[in-house]
C-alpha cells in the first residue's frame, strides 16, 4: 500500500516537472520578448556595422537563446581583419559584439599586389591597389609564399622587429601623412624614402633619436639625401639635390 502511494507520489511530481518545464519553454520561445530587438557591435573601424552583422548571421527577430556564440565568434574570425570577437547576451533581448581588428602597418608588393602586414608579420590582406594611403610601402622583404592569415616566414625575425618599431614611430611623430617607403635588407638595415627625401637610417639602434632629427631637418630639406646612420656619434649628413 505505501509503496503504491510512494509510487504515485513520485509520478505526480514527475508529470509536475514536466509540466513546469513544457510551460516554461513555452514562455522562453513563444514570447517575443527574448526575440533580439538590439544588437551593439564595438571595437570596429576597418569593417562596418552592417559587414559584422552580416558575417555574424544575427539579425534582429531572431531568438536570442538561438544564438550560438561560439559559432558566431568562429565566423566572425573568418574577417582577415579581425584578431578577436565576443558575444555576449544581455537578457532579454539585446546581443553585443565586440571585436579586436589587426592594425595593419604596410603594404609588401608581391607579384603585382600588395600585401597588408600587421605587427607580426601577418598577411590580413591582398589588395591590388593602395586601399589606405597613410600607410607605407615596405620592400626588401625576401619571401617566395605567403599564406592569408599566417605571418610571412622570413630567415631573419629581426626585420619586421624593426619595421614594426620604425613604423611606430612614423605614426609617433605623425609621419604617416606624407608618401612614405621602407627599404630593408636581410640584417635589418633601413633606408627610408619620404615624399623626395631619401634618408639612411641604417641599423635600428637610436631609431627614436633618428627620427627626431629627422622631423627637425625635413623642415628646412624636403629633397636631398639624408644620412642618420651615425647619429650616435651626433652627426648626420645632408646632401640637398642641387
Amino acid at each position: 500500500m505505501n509503496k503504491t502511494v510512494k509510487r504515485k507520489n513520485k509520478m505526480g511530481f514527475l508529470s509536475l516537472l514536466i509540466s513546469i518545464s513544457i510551460i516554461i519553454c513555452i514562455i522562453l520561445f513563444g514570447t517575443p520578448v527574448f526575440h533580439i530587438s538590439s544588437i551593439i557591435v564595438e571595437g570596429n573601424e576597418y569593417y562596418d556595422e552592417e559587414e559584422i552583422l552580416s558575417q555574424a548571421g544575427i539579425n534582429k527577430g531572431m531568438h536570442i537563446l538561438k544564438t550560438n556564440k561560439k559559432n558566431v565568434s568562429e565566423k566572425l574570425l573568418e574577417l582577415p581583419y579581425l584578431k578577436s570577437a565576443q558575444i555576449d547576451t544581455v537578457f532579454p533581448n539585446v546581443i553585443e559584439i565586440i571585436v579586436t581588428e589587426r592594425k595593419p602597418i604596410g603594404y609588401v608588393p608581391f607579384s603585382g599586389t600588395y600585401l597588408v602586414i600587421d605587427k607580426v608579420g601577418q598577411v590580413i590582406d591582398q589588395t591590388q591597389s593602395r586601399e589606405v594611403q597613410n600607410l607605407p610601402i615596405i620592400e626588401g622583404l625576401k619571401f617566395d609564399k605567403f599564406a592569408l592569415g599566417e605571418a610571412i616566414e622570413l630567415e631573419n625575425e629581426d626585420v619586421i622587429i624593426a619595421v614594426v618599431e620604425l613604423t611606430s614611430l612614423l605614426e609617433k611623430y605623425n609621419l604617416l601623412d606624407k608618401e612614405i617607403r621602407i627599404d630593408i635588407d636581410s640584417s635589418a638595415r633601413m633606408r627610408l624614402y619620404i615624399n623626395s627625401l631619401d634618408v639612411i637610417i641604417g641599423e635600428i639602434n637610436n631609431l627614436d633619436k633618428k627620427i627626431q632629427w629627422l622631423c627637425e631637418i625635413i623642415e628646412e630639406y624636403d629633397v636631398g639625401v639624408l644620412d642618420l646612420s651615425n647619429i650616435n656619434e651626433g652627426q648626420a649628413v645632408m646632401s640637398p639635390l642641387t
